[in-house]
């Protein structure tokens, strides 16, 4: 039967007169799962109950190196180690992605990523020193985030000490131990460091001499070690001269290529009874119990690849074997392997390419047996019965009731929008603290654009004057940074210079109208029901009458008037209440406007910066009067404080979620499994 299926095409028309008897493979099933994951799951299910079988051998062949991984790590889950024939690449084991991770520290510098990525290896330093260690790489981690303000090691010694340094950071767990730390890792990455201006060799071998102090010689340890440690032998051996001195950004690529061909194979098996083969290793191997995976097309048989060099008469006229022979070798295999005593075949009609073509093998299978091809639905039950999840619970709206004691929390200014609208939010951020962590070596964002705007804006206010030419320098000084990649310089600098032109523009017209800036990021307080409120106010101007106007800079839009007469927006009333009670230094009296300079691109002519007053400017302004608007502040944030900080109310999610559009906490708060699932109140439906 096994050679009428693999016959030539001109002999399949005698299928049909060939005797039902005949026409049986009784030892053979079919395997067909929905996707490559339920294949390999159902896979290892029938290998794990090969081995209720007393004696008896069961092994996997297939050409798919994902489905060879996946089920040897499914079989993991009953503690069965398999021996897969294939090995694994070096640049996979962790021996393999230490070397590379050095490779891209001493190529990008040793950017804070790379920093990070070595310091957490499980390698390095792995003795009885590691959890000093480990400690020390959490602190760094923590202020390593973010956008990187510098290149090299005494820039990140600057950001430890500038971070040590910000009283904002007390409670952060930043160790003072933390500067002597840097200092000896930063030493011993150094020397690497200091090996650019190396021949390859040099640098390949002060890379093994790192390696060598990081993980105290445990990086040749084991097959794994060993072998590595015999390919930088071979590599000093050979004559490398022709590479000359490749500079940092070509090291990894280099490596990337040398070790791609070192696969770790160790120096005894897994399992005695189960075993992984590829098409070559199965010729040589028998088993009771053969599983031949991954039948669709593309995986067995592999496509034909074009020989760029030689088109496919000029190879046979060579005599050279046409690319289509492995297409003939694979059918071999296969007829080998179903020669075992018992054997399944398996396919999915789904991989991560998307839907998949069964393999012409298969299907000359299929068409040949017909109805008495056997079918293994067993596995396929069994891998999902695995897979189904827990019922699911259904998760309420969180309300939490902290202690009278939890809620004693400091306040600014800026902390009402949240209280109010996201109680939740303002829970996790003051009373948990749990601060969100900004990814290491960040992009540059809108928050930083934010931050680098008001600083340049408060140097200009206090150290310039206000003086326009010097804006100009302080905006190239600051964005000169090498740090910076060079596309987001050229996105952010013509914005930002723009915007602050603007700024300077507004402020001058204003000094001819009387109108002058007379603070910058000036600090303030006031009490309210015996709770103290800190803020900090973007820009103060005094008027021609004597009265103040009070500034907050918006580097992206400013509240909208529905917000603002919600009282979702008190800033600029506190700020004012600070400075109409004297808490502010330097600045006294009452706030008549109240303004947010939004530094956002205009619709009308394209330009950046535009003035938005947050009261009314005419009788017909759906806003707050000037005249009401602190003490409309005032009640609004006593309210608040009241219910929430010395009062008992709920902390509750997304109290107002037209007005909550912060979205740090929501998977703290499970948003997704229960927002749009509440019982509606039909008594309150319109």
């Amino acid at each position: 039967a096994i050679a009428d299926i693999f016959c030539l095409p001109a002999a399949t028309a005698e299928w049909r007169q060939l005797s039902l008897m005949r026409k049986q493979l009784s030892h053979v099933s079919l395997l067909l799962a929905e996707d490559s994951s339920e294949e390999a799951l159902a896979i290892a299910v029938l290998l794990r109950a090969s081995l209720e079988q007393p004696e008896q051998l069961a092994a996997l062949v297939t050409p798919d190196r994902e489905i060879a991984v996946r089920v040897a790590a499914q079989l993991r889950r009953w503690g069965i180690s398999v021996d897969d024939s294939a090995g694994t690449p070096m640049l996979q084991t962790p021996e393999g992605m230490l070397i590379m991770a050095l490779a891209d520290g001493f190529a990008n510098h040793f950017a804070p990523v790379s920093l990070l990525a070595i310091a957490k290896h499980p390698l390095v330093y792995k003795g009885d020193g590691r959890l000093e260690w480990l400690e020390q790489v959490r602190q760094l981690d923590l202020v390593l985030r973010g956008p990187n303000e510098g290149i090299g090691f005494d820039a990140v010694a600057n950001r430890i000490s500038d971070y040590i340094a910000d009283k904002r950071n007390i409670d952060s767990g930043v160790e003072t131990t933390l500067p002597e730390f840097w200092q000896g890792y930063a030493a011993t990455l150094k020397a690497f460091d200091a090996a650019e201006n190396g021949s390859f060799a040099d640098i390949a071998d002060t890379l093994q001499k790192l390696a060598s102090v990081l993980t105290e010689n445990a990086i040749w340890k084991g097959a794994t070690g060993r072998q590595l440690a015999t390919f930088f032998e071979e590599l000093a051996a050979c004559d490398t001269s022709a590479i000359g001195k490749p500079g940092r950004s070509a090291m990894p690529a280099i490596f990337t290529e040398l070790l791609s061909s070192q696969v770790v194979r160790p120096p005894y098996g897994g399992h005695p009874r189960v075993a992984i083969y590829g098409l070559l290793e199965a010729r040589l191997q028998q088993a009771d119990l053969l599983i031949c995976a991954g039948l669709n097309e593309g995986s067995w048989p592999q496509l034909p690849q074009p020989d760029p060099w030689l088109a496919p008469r000029i190879r046979r006229n060579l005599g050279l074997a046409a690319p289509e022979r492995n297409i003939g070798l694979s059918a071999h295999d296969l007829a080998t392997a179903l020669g075992a005593r018992e054997v399944i075949l398996s396919r999915a009609k789904r991989d991560r390419g998307g839907p998949s073509v069964a393999s012409r093998f298969l299907l000359r299978i299929q068409a040949y047996l017909g109805d008495a091809l056997a079918s293994e639905s067993d596995a396929v039950e069994f891998a999902r019965l695995l897979e189904i999840p827990e019922q699911p619970q259904k998760t309420l709206k969180p309300a939490i009731m902290p202690t009278a004691e939890q809620r004693k929390v400091d306040l600014s200014v800026t902390d009402f929008d949240k209280l109010m609208a996201d109680p939740y939010a303002f829970y996790a951020n003051k009373i948990l603290r749990l601060k969100k962590l900004e990814a290491v070596d960040a992009e540059p964002g809108y928050a930083w654009r934010g931050t680098i705007i008001h600083d340049i804006l408060h140097l200009w206010a206090t150290d310039d004057k206000c003086d326009p030419d010097k804006l100009e320098l302080r905006i190239g000084a600051l964005l000169s940074n090498p740090a910076i990649h060079p596309s987001l310089r050229a996105m952010w600098q013509p914005r930002i210079a723009e915007s602050l032109r603007w700024v300077a523009a507004q402020t001058q017209e204003m000094l001819d109208e009387q109108r002058k800036l007379i603070v910058a990021e000036a600090d303030g307080y006031v009490e309210l029901d015996g709770i103290k409120i800190n803020g900090r106010a973007d820009r103060i101007d005094r008027l021609a009458d004597g009265s103040l106007a009070i500034v907050d800079y918006k580097t992206g839009q400013a509240p909208s008037n529905k917000a603002i007469n919600a009282g979702f927006a008190l800033q600029l009333g506190l700020i004012a209440l600070m400075a109409q009670e004297g808490n502010i230094r330097d600045v006294a009296g009452s706030a008549s406007v109240f303004e947010y300079w939004s530094l956002t691109k205009r619709s009308k002519d394209g330009g950046f910066g535009q003035i938005k007053s947050a009261t009314a400017l005419k009788e017909k302004d759906n806003k707050i009067a000037a005249e009401d608007f602190v003490s409309f502040a005032r009640t609004k944030a006593l309210e608040a404080i009241r219910n929430w900080i010395t009062g008992n109310e709920a902390f509750t999610a997304k109290l107002h979620p037209e007005f909550a559009p912060f979205a740090d906490y929501d998977q703290l708060m499970r948003l997704q499994e229960w927002d749009g699932r509440e019982p509606v109140d039909e008594s309150k439906v319109q």
